[in-house]
């Protein structure tokens, strides 16, 4: 059995992506050993994404949001590190993108289908013609707010498992974005999201216009998760503000729980 210690976690960084160090603390409070690694790093050794148990695209403005959000992110991981992201796939390793990395995850075509595009597809490739693409919120203006949000009950998968447990269905977390309403290309690609039970957070207001109230999907194994929520930015009750005097102290931030999560699911295979 392995212990959560030797857990080991590639939190990508690079240029705009500004998350890296919450998300890292994030999976040091759950346990694992979490390390920054520059995207460049990568590029110039692929192989070195095999030291790694997870994979983290934190939250950020990856290179301005050039070409749209996500993209030029998306178009390096494929280009430089595609062979190494689906040997990561074929070998089950989860994979979570928060923000702009759940952009990227959609860029990618790791979500919804768990299928890396190739650079050919993503150069051809426009914001509607993928099958989930993440679009300018629906008030047209960048939105920094707590949310609550709703668990999928159909959702099986392993990042939500510990919410699933302690919570009764709504919980909250900070959104912080411009481009954050998820779009299908067409009807049949959101009836086959809702069908292979994807959908992993729900926004209970539907602030943005998000296709079904989406605010997290999965691919379908489980293993790889997006959302536009930062559950890092919820760990510690003092990221929302003062601790009310009657909390339990065994009450966990919903956001400490998706990353205790994983790392128990990956404990316990």
């Amino acid at each position: 059995m392995t212990t959560s210690s030797h857990i080991h976690v590639c939190v990508l960084a690079g240029d705009g992506i500004n998350c890296e160090h919450e998300t890292a603390r994030a999976f040091a409070i759950a346990g694992a050993t979490p390390k920054i690694v520059h995207l460049n790093e990568l590029i110039e050794g692929p192989k070195k994404l095999r030291d790694f148990q997870i994979l983290a695209l934190p939250g950020g403005f990856s290179f301005a949001d050039h070409l749209g959000s996500g993209q030029i992110l998306a178009l390096k991981l494929t280009r430089f590190l595609g062979d190494e992201i689906q040997r990561w796939v074929a070998f089950q390793k989860p994979i979570i993108g928060i923000c702009n990395g759940f952009q990227a995850l959609c860029r990618l075509g790791l979500l919804p289908s768990g299928e890396i595009l190739s650079p050919k597809d993503l150069q051809t490739e426009n914001l509607l013609e993928t099958k989930v693409s993440l679009a300018a919120n629906s008030g047209g203006h960048f939105i920094n707010q707590w949310e609550p949000l709703e668990l999928s009950n159909e959702s099986r998968s392993p990042w939500l498992s510990l919410l699933k447990k302690n919570h009764s269905g709504i919980i909250e977390m900070p959104v912080r974005h411009g481009e954050g309403r998820v779009v299908f290309r067409h009807p049949q690609d959101r009836d086959d999201v809702l069908a292979r039970h994807q959908v992993a957070l729900r926004y209970k207001n539907n602030f943005n216009g998000s296709a079904d109230r989406i605010a997290g999907l999965t691919d379908p194994s489980g293993l790889i998760i997006g959302m536009m929520p930062h559950p890092e930015a919820y760990v510690s009750y003092e990221q929302k503000g003062p601790i009310p005097k009657d909390l339990r102290q065994d009450v966990v931030p919903a956001g400490s729980l998706i990353f205790q999560s994983i790392i128990n699911f990956l404990k316990e295979s």
